[in-house]
């Protein structure tokens, strides 16, 4: 599964995702599990769904991804974290503790 090389014009960066409602404002994160993919993105309204390994470049793309569609204002996570990076994790620390420079 990749991105679409001729997808809407707000998925700025590529990764591993489909593309459902880009109106919709639910972006949803399924971690590792690629079964839940296909399924997520045929939700009604839910923009985009995908996968995410890394904590560093993972959760880069994702936010680039999301912030740049202004119909997506919610971001649900689910599936299973990886072991090794917990990106998961990492996208919880960031929407209870933000960004911290």
């Amino acid at each position: 599964m990749s991105s679409k090389k001729n997808g809407p014009s707000w998925l700025v960066m590529p990764g591993t995702y489909q593309v459902g409602d880009p109106n919709g404002p639910v972006a949803v994160c399924a971690l590792t599990s690629e079964k839940l993919v296909s399924p997520l993105a045929g939700v009604q309204g839910v923009a985009i769904a995908g996968m995410v390994y890394t904590a560093n470049l993972g959760i880069t793309r994702i936010i680039l991804n999301i912030t740049t569609n202004p119909s997506i204002r919610f971001l649900s996570i689910c599936g299973k974290d990886s072991a090794l990076f917990q990106p998961g994790q990492s996208l919880v620390a960031l929407a209870e503790h933000g960004l911290m420079t």
